[in-house]
């Protein structure tokens, strides 16, 4: 059979499955419960924070804000368990108080996910994407020079949450599918098949307690390497039912930017305060 034909037909048959998706999602989209969640809503937290390294000198270089977008579309139903959505979630740490006030890195991580609730449990599963925007060898941004900071990377995922009252226990295992870094011939600093167990690792624990006025989060991810684990604790006051939060963050390890994954380096410990919000269904 001809390429051509072959891939004609493959093309109207992926049309025709998205077209039957597209009108069964609309036709869940008719129940009433389901139209009240809004079209956007957070799916990681939102948080803008500022404040200090444990582990360095505190100075105006130092000293920098760290802000987290989150979002997620409303999902397509399959069944009144299965659902499809589509997240995208940045991360930027800026320099603010610096000469030109840069921003140390960037990181932006668009997301496919497949969710599954019913009772106390929920999972999702899906790909995702992550990449600080630097530009790579061979991009024509970097013709005149390459960037060794530069990194990339896509894996599958899987993640199950438990729910019991005030208490959320969260266990989510994770595979590499392609991984990239700038590329020095001469002193490349770091190998790609480490940035993903640097970076993210396989498999990460976490824990959650949120009550009227106090909340509490904390996750660990083993590395087994110099780092021995990243690390993050969250504690929250809120005010005021809907209204944003104060926040106390700790985190430890090569996580926060994917930049600060080398080889030989330190890695980042920093205490950050600061005001954190969500909205819509989680």
């Amino acid at each position: 059979m001809p390429s051509g034909i072959f891939s004609r037909r493959t093309l109207c048959v992926t049309v025709l499955v998205l077209l039957c998706s597209v009108s069964y999602a609309a036709k869940k989209d008719r129940d009433t419960t389901y139209r009240k969640e809004p079209f956007f809503s957070t799916f990681r937290d939102l948080y803008f924070l500022g404040g200090f390294p444990a582990n360095d000198r505190w100075d105006y270089n130092t000293f920098d804000f760290k802000f987290q977008l989150s979002l997620k579309t409303r999902p397509i139903r399959l069944s009144d368990t299965w659902a499809f959505f589509f997240e995208y979630t940045q991360v930027s740490v800026w320099n603010f108080f610096g000469e030109s006030s840069p921003f140390k890195d960037n990181l932006y991580s668009p997301g496919l996910y497949f969710s599954w609730k019913k009772n106390n449990d929920r999972i999702y599963t899906g790909l995702e994407h992550r990449s600080n925007g630097r530009p790579y060898s061979g991009n024509k941004v970097a013709e005149e020079g390459y960037d060794d900071l530069s990194r990339g990377m896509n894996y599958a995922f899987i993640n199950w949450s438990r729910f019991m009252g005030p208490h959320t226990v969260t266990l989510e295992a994770r595979l590499g599918v392609g991984c990239g870094v700038g590329d020095y011939d001469d002193h490349q600093r770091l190998f790609a098949q480490d940035l993903f167990l640097y970076y993210l690792g396989y498999f990460t624990a976490e824990y959650r307690y949120n009550r009227t006025h106090f909340g509490l989060h904390a996750s660990v991810t083993p590395i087994w390497n110099e780092s021995i684990a990243n690390a993050l604790v969250e504690l929250e006051w809120h005010f005021r039912e809907g209204w944003p939060w104060l926040m106390l963050q700790y985190h430890y390890g090569f996580d926060e930017t994917m930049c600060s994954c080398i080889k030989g380096a330190a890695p980042p410990m920093n205490i950050r305060i600061g005001l954190c919000y969500r909205f819509g269904k989680q």
